[in-house]
């Protein structure tokens, strides 16, 4: 009983350490000013989503890793995107990137509650390949950029304690707590 308890400790340590990143690290909003940054991180999406999609005046694209986010994260996201299915914003984007199928998907989406993978079509883009994860496009949980013109203006790294604000920008276009 005591090996079960100092496991079930070391379990939920784990959870804790996984779950808490750092603010005291790089922005984790940060506006891109500088164009260089700005047509490059275009260069690296183009690899996941279509070029003629980049080249809208206005867009926003999520890219939610499906592995390397910790579950509250991406139970938040899977939530959110199940919420919002029947209502996502004019070019904005929703990545799935996974070293794996629809499969792997599935089961993320069972596991959280959910039916299965939502059809969401034109909107939903597969990286089966983790092309995003390659190009570290994301750290350990949901990516968002902002487009404007065909270059990223912004980019915000989701954080367990923001991540419902930063999915609420995404899918509402604004923020109930300013940061």
């Amino acid at each position: 009983m005591r090996m079960k308890n100092s496991l079930i400790l070391l379990l939920l340590l784990w959870l804790a350490e996984a779950c808490n990143t750092s603010a005291s690290g790089p922005s984790r909003d940060t506006t891109i000013t500088s164009t260089a940054r700005q047509q490059e991180l275009a260069v690296e999406l183009s690899g996941i989503v279509a070029d003629s999609l980049l080249s809208k005046d206005t867009l926003a694209v999520m890219i939610l890793p499906f592995a390397a986010s910790c579950p509250s994260c991406r139970d938040k996201t899977i939530d959110s995107i199940m919420a919002f299915r029947g209502n996502i914003p004019e070019n904005h984007y929703i990545v799935f990137s996974i070293d794996g199928g629809r499969k792997s998907i599935r089961g993320y989406f069972r596991s959280a509650g959910h039916q299965g993978i939502p059809d969401i079509p034109g909107v939903l883009i597969y990286d089966s390949t983790d092309v995003a994860g390659s190009r570290k496009l994301y750290r350990e949980n949901p990516a968002f950029f902002y487009l404007s013109k065909g270059k990223v203006v912004r980019k915000i790294d989701a954080l367990p304690h923001t991540v419902r604000e930063d999915l609420r920008e995404f899918f509402r276009g604004y923020r109930l707590n300013e940061k």
